[in-house]
């Protein structure tokens, strides 16, 4: 859950949202975000999934996995 019109405020899920402020987000003001993050294979830190693209060890995604090289191509 973000806040659309106070970039500063906290991204919060929807439970805590209404657990914080005891009402329901509001739209168009509050927007639920859906991000898609793995694991990298190389150093083991969040990723977006956009990314695994840019990493020489990645073949390819198919529905929720995606597939690496066990090694770096040369």
């Amino acid at each position: 859950m973000v806040d659309l019109d106070d970039p500063l405020a906290p991204e919060l899920t929807v439970e805590n949202f209404a657990e914080t402020y005891g009402t329901e987000p509001t739209l168009p003001r509050h927007r639920v975000l859906n991000l898609e993050v793995l694991t990298c294979p190389e150093d083991q830190q969040p990723i977006l999934a956009s990314e695994c693209g840019h990493c020489p060890r990645f073949v390819r995604r198919l529905g929720n996995v995606a597939y690496f090289r066990r090694e770096s191509p040369v």
